[in-house]
């Protein structure tokens, strides 16, 4: 058994492996972490055979854990925690301060063990689009720039490599305190990131049924809600809401974050 960097047949290995778990995985984030110099992805393997996958991204001091996927057949034998404990030591070995990632119910007491602690109720947003044709677009260096200001406000990291990757199929919706990315993706819309400014007036439901309005009534809009960022009863008149089922974590240093101004994740959970 072997922990190696994922080759281009590993990843259809992984794609299988997501689909099998029901996983929404956006395909600008599939295209980000082979090309990204920031990347971490890695296959458990064991005679050629592919029995799990996880990937990472670095933002500076501030890293990412996402898509940790144990082969269903091969659970129950603590590779998660293998392929898990060999990410986190690449991480902090390559000089992470701090680790964040989005747990499950299931996956939670594996982190919880490993220090990490809890941050955050996530809550997912789905609302189908209102406007009469798919948008297209990318965000020009002047919106651009406004969206790594702003992050990086909030992380107190730069996150460039994935936000500019992001805003090539995407489009900045904002008004007199908020400000997000509407990525448009094959697998639907995602908002995020998104973020007030501090001390702003929070009128969410307007910036999301602007959103809306890039997309059809036959697309969905999703979008990875921080739980006491918003209020839920307003976002529920909107579309369908999951919650209960993850959570933001994270361990190390945390100090250089400020959070308060974060709505939602700039990803459906694995790049932050």
């Amino acid at each position: 058994m072997s922990i190696v960097p994922a080759s281009a047949n590993d990843w259809q290995d992984f794609n299988r492996l997501a689909e099998q778990q029901g996983w929404d995985v956006p395909h600008n984030e599939l295209s980000f972490y082979p090309q990204s110099l920031n990347s971490y992805c890695y296959a458990l393997k064991s005679a050629d055979q592919v029995q799990g996958f996880v990937t990472a991204v670095l933002h500076g001091q501030t890293a990412w854990i996402g898509n940790l996927i144990i082969d269903p057949t091969f659970r129950g034998q603590g590779l998660g925690g293998y392929l898990f404990d060999y990410i986190l030591q690449q991480l902090w070995k390559a000089g992470a301060a701090s680790v964040w990632l989005t747990a499950s119910n299931q996956g939670r007491p594996l982190y919880e063990r490993r220090g990490f602690e809890l941050i955050d109720e996530m809550v997912r947003l789905r609302v189908n689009g209102t406007g009469s044709e798919n948008a297209i677009g990318s965000l020009c260096a002047a919106e651009l720039e406004t969206l790594y200001q702003i992050d990086c406000a909030a992380w107190g990291d730069s996150r460039t490599a994935m936000l500019s990757h992001l805003g090539r199929q995407g489009r900045l919706v904002q008004n007199k305190t908020q400000t997000a990315l509407v990525q448009f993706d094959p697998l639907g819309g995602i908002l995020g990131p998104w973020y007030v400014a501090e001390g702003g007036a929070f009128d969410g439901t307007s910036l999301v049924e602007e959103a809306q309005r890039c997309f059809t009534s036959e697309t969905e809009l999703v979008c990875d809600l921080r739980a006491s960022s918003v209020s839920l009863a307003a976002f529920a008149r909107l579309g369908k809401l999951t919650q209960g089922e993850n959570v933001l974590m994270a361990v190390g240093d945390r100090s250089g974050c400020s959070l308060d101004s974060m709505i939602a994740l700039a990803s459906l959970g694995s790049m932050g």
